[in-house]
């Protein structure tokens, strides 16, 4: 088999060369068929799809360290440091006056017992004159003013030792009503001379001429 195709190529072969004389005016054309077939599919297509989603789920739940409650550490409150020292009372200062509204029920009525230079004292020497005042003081920072049915201030003064053995005196009035104004921490006054008084403990008594108001007070004349 192998020995009758090589025969075979042998006289294709010989038969070619004979023909070699031939001219083939076709055997030089060019191939002259350009090829233009371009291809322009281009493939735009981009995979933009993006996974945004994203779990934010975070358990924030710690393990169990047991209990978190701080540990006792014992009364907060500051160390007692004893008591403050004591200074002393505030000095008394006397009661300022009332810077509120006043009438004559914030007046202040006293009996006092004056020696010959209008002093307020509560002894006498023997032989001295008394002199029984009326006084009404007024506490507040503005002015009082209030009326009575007559002229007097007072309506009797007395001084009584401690027997009960005495002497007073009643005043004679107009029956004209009168204002009387006591100014603004000041007073307004009525006195009486008693003269000289034997030895004795008195108590002086006044009556004023405003809602029955009266005061006493008590007073000594030595030896």
């Amino acid at each position: 088999m192998i020995r009758s195709l090589l025969l075979a190529l042998s006289l294709v072969a010989c038969s070619g060369g004979e023909d070699s004389d031939i001219n083939d005016d076709t055997a030089a054309d060019a191939d002259t068929d350009a090829d233009t077939d371009t291809d322009t599919d281009t493939d735009t297509d981009t995979d933009t799809d993006t996974d945004t989603d994203t779990d934010t789920d975070t358990d924030t739940d710690g393990p169990d360290t047991g209990d978190t409650d701080e540990p006792d550490t014992g009364d907060t409150n500051e160390p007692d440091t004893g008591a403050e020292p004591d200074t002393g009372a505030e000095p008394d200062t006397g009661d300022g006056p009332d810077t509120g509204a006043c009438d004559a029920a914030d007046l202040v009525f006293a009996a006092e017992t004056w020696d010959s230079t209008s002093t307020a004292v509560t002894t006498f020497g023997y032989g001295e004159e008394v002199t029984l005042a009326g006084v009404i003081y007024n506490p507040c920072a503005t002015d009082v003013a209030f009326t009575t049915p007559d002229t007097c201030l007072l309506t009797t003064a007395e001084v009584v030792d401690a027997r009960g053995a005495g002497m007073g005196t009643a005043f004679a009035c107009a029956a004209v009503v009168t204002t009387w104004t006591v100014p603004a921490g000041g007073s307004i006054h009525e006195a009486i001379n008693f003269g000289a008084l034997n030895p004795a403990t008195y108590t002086a008594g006044i009556g004023f001429n405003i809602r029955r108001t009266s005061a006493t007070s008590t007073f000594t004349v030595t030896r």
